[in-house]
């Protein structure tokens, strides 16, 4: 198992395939609860994702209870692009937890792919890209057509001061008296 994790860690593809060859168990977890594949992703190791997809790993599993720790998760929190889409090609679906971790690190060019990919941006997107203070991040996610009545942002908005976001989830249907109480 360390032989395999260790080989993912460092994008070692031959000492995977022997790895595996040998037995290891490709869903093994390691020390820190992450598996070959989610090493993989986590460090942008395309070549080894490729590698571990082929070989069969599981590309939407993730941590019991813990979010944001599925291959695409990790791959979209460390800001890997390549990795993002060698994932999205094996078959991984751009879910609401990779979404949200794109929407929260304001990767704008992951969210787009992810967006293109199908994925439904959630009002936790929404939230996320506000509680970041991010017009633009805020902007693409009501663009894409984010419900964004009834979820806070503009709550947040106006506790950043941003005026420009407050307006902006106000002409798109925010209610006031999400921040601003019975008037």
């Amino acid at each position: 198992m360390q032989v395999l994790l260790e080989a993912a860690d460092t994008c070692n593809v031959r000492a995977i395939n022997t790895a595996l060859a040998a037995g290891a168990d490709i869903a093994a977890v390691g020390p820190h609860g992450c598996n070959a594949l989610q090493l993989a992703a986590s460090k942008g190791h395309v070549h080894a994702i490729f590698a571990l997809v082929l070989a069969g790993a599981d590309h939407s599993a993730g941590q019991q209870g813990k979010p944001r720790t599925t291959p695409l998760a990790l791959a979209v929190c460390g800001g890997h692009h390549q990795a993002v889409h060698a994932l999205l090609a094996a078959g991984a679906l751009p879910v609401t937890e990779a979404l949200v971790a794109a929407a929260r690190s304001l990767e704008y060019s992951i969210l787009r792919t992810l967006l293109a990919a199908g994925g439904q941006p959630s009002q936790d997107c929404l939230c996320a890209a506000a509680e970041a203070d991010d017009f633009n991040m805020v902007q693409l996610l009501v663009q894409a057509g984010v419900a964004v009545g009834g979820c806070g942002a503009v709550a947040l908005a106006a506790e950043a001061n941003n005026v420009a976001m407050v307006q902006l989830l106000l002409a798109h249907g925010a209610h006031p008296d999400e921040y601003f109480g019975d008037l």
